[in-house]
């Protein structure tokens, strides 16, 4: 078997490059990879003599299609050229720019498929196409930009497509419509290698808005006792676990990652290298909304009756929630959440309080402080907004007293690992003393001038 890699860079045509399309020919019959790529006006063939190659050992074909659009037009390059008349399915097919007839019985059998650019950018396109491919382990799709709001896809159980076999599955670089439509039609029970990375705001073209029925496709995959949303939370019985989760809320954005993630792999780094190497429990998604809280709140609907869920660490930025009076509310996350950060004065007092409280904890059948298992605690006041200093160090002191000092007949909860209350200014008066007598019932307590 041999491997083909064919990239002629330099104007070019046919008569030009009959010799070498003649040992093309001669030699289709050992060809295991095969790789071409055309760029510029250069005019590679796509039809004629490669149309009928024998390839009976192909299992692997990449092409790339790099067209300048101002000299010559776009015509997505169909791969029908490539028949495999003689030959076994192919088993991985990696396509920039250009499409394929997916519906071939030679396309049947894929395990590897990986997509770069325009080829596909309905989403509808998309999943009429995976209907056809019942075997893929590997689906890869990068550089999505363009979405048509034509045809707004709502998600339902008729029109989910399931691929039972799928493991690993990357959507990057993508306009956040197209992503939120393809994972709302997805079925992918066995998958436990997801990375979702929507554009990024400087990499996005304002003119594609984001949709309001996004909200639509959340409110379904986000919906309680959804297997899909088990998956991408690592958390599906049918899959390796993750071992814990960390979920970041931002302006316009909320990210979910697992333990896995934090070992390097980023969207550049799988994209060059085309390592379709499964990495078990690896989840990174990054969902580019217009209220990322509206999100965080459906996908605290799913954790709070998750069997077994990832512990949970969480980063909210509190001016996500200025806006709405319903605020961050702790108890959905409570059974899981092992660390959380909130940044903003607002949201900060609010969990002050929340901390404060008992409720009836399901898994051991009685009373308990909310978040048991919290062992790291980041306050960030940055500057504050205004209010009386002295509400918020007798806030602070009730709640260590209330949950730590073990009074009342009640035990203390869990002494944190790490406490830390991050201020500016004079919001805390007397902060040294303060912090020493915190430190009395909680030794891991400290003040800091660290802003947010």
């Amino acid at each position: 078997p041999i491997h083909v890699k064919l990239m002629p860079k330099l104007r070019g045509s046919i008569e030009e490059w009959g010799d070498v399309l003649d040992a093309l020919v001669i030699n289709s019959e050992r060809f295991k990879e095969l790789e071409i790529s055309r760029t510029g006006g250069f005019s590679l063939p796509l039809g004629g003599q490669l149309q009928d190659l024998p390839t009976p050992r192909l299992e692997s074909l990449r092409v790339t299609d790099h067209v300048v659009l101002d000299e010559s037009p776009l015509i997505p390059l169909a791969i029908t050229w490539i028949t495999l008349s003689n030959g076994t399915p192919l088993k991985h097919l990696d396509l920039t720019d250009c499409v394929a007839y997916f519906d071939s019985p030679y396309l049947a059998g894929l395990k590897v498929l990986i997509l770069t650019g325009y080829g596909l950018r309905d989403t509808s396109d998309l999943l009429r196409t995976l209907t056809f491919l019942h075997q893929l382990e590997v689906l890869w799709i990068f550089e999505i930009a363009y979405w048509s709001p034509h045809r707004k896809m709502k998600p339902n159980a008729s029109t989910q497509v399931t691929l039972p076999h799928l493991r690993s599955l990357v959507l990057a670089d993508v306009q956040s419509s197209w992503s939120a439509e393809v994972l709302g039609h997805l079925n992918v029970p066995l998958c436990f290698d997801i990375l979702v990375h929507d554009m990024t705001p400087n990499r996005l073209n304002y003119g594609y808005p984001v949709h309001d029925h996004i909200e639509d496709v959340d409110d379904w995959i986000w919906q309680p006792g959804n297997l899909q949303a088990s998956v991408l939370l690592g958390a599906a019985e049918s899959t390796p676990v993750a071992r814990s989760l960390s979920i970041d809320v931002n302006i316009w954005r909320i990210c979910i990652s697992s333990d896995v993630a934090s070992r390097r792999r980023d969207v550049g780094s799988i994209f060059k290298n085309r390592d379709t190497t499964f990495k078990p429990g690896y989840i990174n998604i990054a969902f580019k909304r217009r209220d990322p809280t509206s999100t965080l709140r459906k996908i605290a609907r799913v954790v709070a009756i998750l069997p077994s869920c990832p512990a949970i660490n969480l980063d909210i930025l509190g001016d996500c929630f200025n806006e709405n009076k319903d605020g961050f509310g702790l108890l959905p996350w409570s059974e899981h959440l092992i660390s959380l950060t909130v940044r903003g004065a607002t949201q900060c007092r609010a969990v002050l309080k929340q901390l404060s409280q008992r409720h009836f904890q399901a898994s051991i059948g009685e009373e308990d402080w909310i978040c048991p298992k919290l062992s790291a605690i980041r306050l960030s006041y940055g500057g504050g907004d205004g209010g009386d200093p002295g509400d918020d160090s007798d806030a602070l002191l009730a709640l260590v007293q209330s949950r730590w000092s073990g009074g009342n007949g009640t035990l203390g909860a869990l002494q944190p690992i790490s406490f830390v209350v991050d201020c500016d200014g004079d919001i805390f008066p007397g902060a040294e003393s303060l912090e020493k007598e915190i430190r009395s019932l909680v030794p891991s307590f400290r003040f800091s001038t660290t802003k947010y």
